[in-house]
């Protein structure tokens, strides 16, 4: 399999992607008017498979990238579900049914195979990978450790991940994510080792 490095260029999550916007066209016939909630729910649920397989990838690793892809593969099954209640109520078509349900069909059989690759491959993800992971010098100044010896930083490159150095005194920085921007904040500690 060619190295990845965009969710954009999976082709599990493009196929996904225009099974969402079928569904999307499909739901905004005059015939779901009288069923919000159905409506609603097929919009969600085919919403869901192309955001479970970009937000796994996004994670970096490869049992996060299995774990959502299964979370994907769930809400595909739930459009499938929902396609047949809206067959029953006579909302849709038995063609357009087919067709639908044939497409959600292709996305499975994509997704199923990302997972027979991701299950088989001994690479762990982007986020152990050499490269992502590395050691760089701190490109900023720094006040001595010694004037400052109750401060720590935080390096914090995404809202919900930040990265504690501590002691003070390391001279670099293992970054995280090369393509975040990383910011410095100082915090007071209450004790040497730096936790506060």
């Amino acid at each position: 399999m060619p190295t990845i490095h965009r969710f954009e260029d999976l082709i599990a999550w493009q196929k996904a992607r225009g099974l969402s916007n079928r569904v999307q066209a499909m739901t905004g016939d005059r015939a779901f008017l009288q069923d919000y909630d159905l409506k609603r729910q097929l919009r969600r649920s085919a919403g869901s498979v192309m955001d479970n397989i970009a937000e796994g990838f996004g994670r970096g690793s490869r049992g996060e990238f299995i774990q959502f892809l299964g979370i994907a593969r769930g809400s595909l099954t739930e459009v499938q579900s929902q396609l047949y209640r809206s067959l029953d109520n006579t909302y849709i078509t038995s063609e357009l049914f087919t067709a639908v349900y044939d497409q959600c069909s292709e996305v499975n059989r994509l997704i199923n195979s990302l997972l027979r690759y991701l299950n088989t491959s001994t690479h762990k993800g982007r986020r152990y990978s050499q490269g992502t992971v590395e050691e760089e010098p701190i490109p900023y100044n720094f006040p001595p450790p010694d004037l400052y010896p109750n401060l720590y930083h935080t390096i914090t490159g995404e809202p919900d991940n930040p990265i504690t150095l501590q002691p003070y005194n390391c001279t670099t920085l293992k970054r995280y994510n090369p393509h975040a921007t990383y910011s410095i904040v100082y915090l007071p500690c209450q004790n040497s080792r730096g936790v506060s």
